[in-house]
């Protein structure tokens, strides 16, 4: 299976639990949609280990899971490994404050291929982030609202 759209399911964390060995195995993955599924902190550790996985992922929909700072922070170290991802949604999870994406600066500098990446929110993000990210993704379209 190379492409999966699991969005607007509201797994929540009970949920990603139950399908984690599933995407565990997906190693082929290319396109995946996560979003709208309530997945919090605890889910967003399976799916921070699952995507880890997914070396050849060309596009990650992860938005309107609210992951906060912890699961922000988990996903993050995750997100390292996927230097072919093209396209990142990440709507309406950064429910810390707007500034705590800069934990993922490390992986974004590592994605060569980013064109699009979707970090709109409701926090506003400051000026000084705004140019970290715009730096770490210089290729990317990036949408802040």
């Amino acid at each position: 299976m190379t492409s999966l759209n699991i969005g607007n399911n509201d797994l929540g964390p009970a949920g990603m639990l139950e399908i984690s060995a599933a995407l565990q195995s997906m190693t082929r993955m290319k396109h995946f949609n996560i979003s709208s599924n309530n997945i919090s902190i605890a889910g967003s550790t399976v799916l921070g280990s699952a995507i880890s996985r997914m070396a050849n992922l060309l596009s990650l929909n992860i938005s309107n899971n609210w992951l906060q700072q912890v699961g922000v922070t988990q996903i993050a170290t995750s997100l390292k490994s996927l230097v072919q991802l093209q396209h990142l949604n990440a709507r309406h999870n950064f429910a810390c404050s707007g500034d705590c994406v800069k934990e993922w600066l490390p992986a974004l500098q590592s994605m060569q291929f980013l064109t699009m990446l979707d970090l709109g929110a409701v926090t506003e993000y400051s000026s000084h982030t705004k140019d970290q990210i715009s730096l770490a993704a210089p290729s990317a379209r990036i949408i802040w609202k």
